[in-house]
């Protein structure tokens, strides 16, 4: 890995890399990115598990958020692969296509997406009706993947045989 000025953090060696912590540290993996950020500091360097062969970089910094979301958003796109991936499992909304002038539409998928969400989620709707839709929902996923736990204890699991 191409040092950048960062802590360079390895989670694991061999061709498997970082994935055997990773996936030790599956459930609590907030408190396992916190306790690396107090340890290595507020941007790190770190090589994700087996399927990504590309360093990431982790930050907690509130300037390079800015950065990645604001600034310099243009810059910041999905690479083929996970933007292959997350169509997969999202379909082409918003969080699975990409913008900006590299997009093979110049961006146009997203504007449209972006546009249309941003109706949606103004203060006054967010804390009225989508806040009520989201809680009202998340509680019919979590007694779907109850009973589901309930009856078969099996993973991985096909999340749309118990939706739709």
């Amino acid at each position: 890995m191409r040092k950048i000025g960062l802590p360079v953090v390895h989670f694991g060696k061999g061709w498997l890399g970082s994935t055997p912590t990773l996936a030790k540290q599956f459930p609590s993996m907030y408190d396992f990115r916190h306790s690396c950020h107090e340890k290595y500091g507020d941007n790190f360097l770190w090589q994700p598990p087996i399927w990504n062969p590309f360093p990431q970089i982790s930050t907690r910094d509130p300037a390079v958020v800015k950065h990645i979301l604001s600034d310099n958003f243009e810059n910041y796109v999905k690479s083929p692969m996970l933007a292959s991936a997350l169509s997969t499992l999202l379909g082409n909304g918003i969080f699975a296509i990409n913008h900006g002038k590299n997009a093979a539409d110049k961006g146009e998928a997203w504007y449209f997406q972006r546009k249309t969400s941003s109706k949606i989620f103004t203060k006054n709707q967010f804390t009225g009706h989508v806040h009520d839709t989201l809680c009202k929902n998340t509680e019919k996923i979590l007694r779907n993947l109850d009973r589901h736990v309930e009856s078969s204890k099996s993973l991985p699991l096909a999340m749309q045989t118990l939706f739709f």
